[in-house]
């Protein structure tokens, strides 16, 4: 991508918009005290975690969707890719090491994203510190989009999907992993529960940055769920094997979209 070196570069991080004021800040103060500010050696070996780790659990899920959409995701054949909020880099790491296809790995929080670069270094990956929404933001195109666990900090989901949907090529394809969402009577107690949380870890600020997926927001789209977790069987394994993830995999495309 021989257009990033037009701009600035700050310990292998290229800057593409103005920096966001107070996100950085808040987001990196919760992953404090959740205990989510991993060190370089913890990183590199993500999404495995060693026994008895505290999140031992939620890596063992994130382990899954990462292995069934990199069995999806090698087998593509793509030019371009958007990793849309990749923070520490360990995802995008798996995406340049399973496709020959240039990654270009995207977030608004620095300190992760330096973190990225150093760990990261590959000629078909680059790492960028860019606002989706900043009416500066380059054009750019894409054959894939992924936010792995990450969707939750668009304000709009409706409105994240058609600025994506700009950024895709014809036949290109949105998805998102690892992200909550709701059907319409959960909204209520899911954003009670948002404001409870962050006000407990001392941060009340966050959760004006975290926001919550909407089962119907996605029906005016071309949707496919590759993944459902609502299904009465998905429901009932659950309750036996905690490893099945609660989340749902989407993938959204341009072909018969009703907009």
């Amino acid at each position: 991508m021989e257009f990033l070196k037009t701009y600035p570069n700050n310990n292998q991080v290229y800057y593409l918009t103005p920096e966001l004021p107070n996100f950085e800040d808040f987001y990196l103060k919760v992953r404090e005290l959740e205990g989510r500010v991993y060190t370089d050696d913890f990183v590199v070996n993500l999404p495995y975690v060693p026994p008895g780790h505290e999140q031992k659990k939620e890596w063992i899920i994130r382990q899954k969707t990462t292995q069934n959409f990199l069995n999806y995701y090698k087998k593509l054949d793509l030019q371009n890719v958007l990793d849309l909020g990749c923070g520490n880099g360990w995802f995008s790491s798996m995406l340049v090491t399973n496709n020959t296809a240039e990654i270009l790995a995207m977030d608004v929080n620095k300190a992760e994203l330096e973190q990225a670069a150093r760990l990261n270094q590959n000629k078909n990956l680059n790492y960028v510190y860019a606002d989706l929404f900043h009416p500066d933001l380059p054009s750019m195109q894409f054959d894939l989009i992924v936010l792995n666990s990450c969707a939750q900090y668009f304000p709009d989901s409706k409105l994240l999907i058609q600025r994506l949907m700009k950024m895709l090529s014809k036949n290109g394809t949105i998805h998102f992993l690892d992200s909550p969402v709701y059907e319409q009577s959960e909204l209520a107690a899911a954003k009670a529960r948002t404001v409870q949380y962050y006000e407990a870890k001392g941060v009340p600020q966050m959760a004006a940055h975290y926001h919550h997926l909407c089962w119907k927001d996605f029906t005016s789209f071309n949707t496919e769920i590759l993944y459902d977790p609502r299904g009465t069987w998905t429901r009932l394994k659950r309750k036996f094997d905690r490893s099945i993830s609660p989340f749902p995999w989407l993938k959204f495309s341009k072909k018969k979209t009703n907009q």
